[in-house]
């Protein structure tokens, strides 16, 4: 994954607005895996980027207390508040998957390191700050050096820059659509046309990154 409009300046600013009490700095991360689900254990957080003091990123992506041998971590608090049996649903890997097991220990963590439960609307409105991913340029690449499309799932609503402004998301439940309306639509989005246009989205910004980075490299040359 590599962003290739990064602004460290404007990262720093957005991670040190209002930042609340116990914590360094916000949690700077693109909106569009940002969903809301009821019960809110099953959220999701973005693992495409993200942004912020070293300490929060450690209680994001640390590994303490992690358990590599099982298929998923799931922390106390969760089973204890939503029960196991949704552990055998058949859609488990949709309800659990990475990153809402991702959103689900750092969620458990942060209510631990600032002592107070938290709502997802909470954590994302108040110890967060969204941003429109396209905003960053990301080229994320597949197999074989393939750009890979980043801009698909449909399954849930999602948190936008202007809802996590608003601080009033959707919320959804349980599952993904399996028919009507959302479902058409759904299909309709997967399409080879659709899907191109954001690969050769990515292509262009992949272009001017490298276009960039090769005039730069002259004139350190040059010096």
């Amino acid at each position: 994954m590599l962003p290739t409009k990064l602004d460290v300046q404007q990262l720093l600013e957005w991670s040190r607005f209002n930042v609340p009490a116990g914590m360094e700095s916000r949690l700077v991360t693109g909106a569009f895996r940002n969903l809301t689900v009821k019960d809110d254990w099953f959220s999701t957080m973005p693992d495409l980027f993200a942004f912020g003091d070293i300490s929060l990123m450690k209680t994001l992506w640390g590994d303490d207390s992690f358990d590599y041998t099982v298929s998923a971590n799931v922390p106390v608090e969760m089973v204890a508040e939503t029960g196991s049996q949704w552990l055998n649903r058949p859609d488990v890997g949709g309800l659990y998957c990475a990153e809402a097991e991702l959103y689900a220990i750092f969620k458990s963590r942060l209510q631990r390191k600032l002592g107070t439960p938290l709502t997802h609307v909470q954590i994302a409105h108040n110890c967060m700050r969204l941003i429109d991913h396209l905003r960053l340029g990301i080229c994320w690449f597949g197999e074989s050096q393939q750009f890979r499309s980043i801009n698909q799932a449909l399954q849930h609503p999602w948190w936008t820059e202007k809802t996590w402004e608003s601080g009033k998301p959707r919320v959804s439940d349980l599952g993904y659509p399996d028919s009507g309306l959302r479902k058409s639509m759904l299909r309709k989005y997967l399409t080879p046309w659709v899907i191109r246009r954001e690969l050769n989205l990515q292509l262009e910004w992949y272009a001017r990154y490298t276009d960039s980075s090769v005039q730069l490299g002259a004139g350190k040359s040059h010096r």
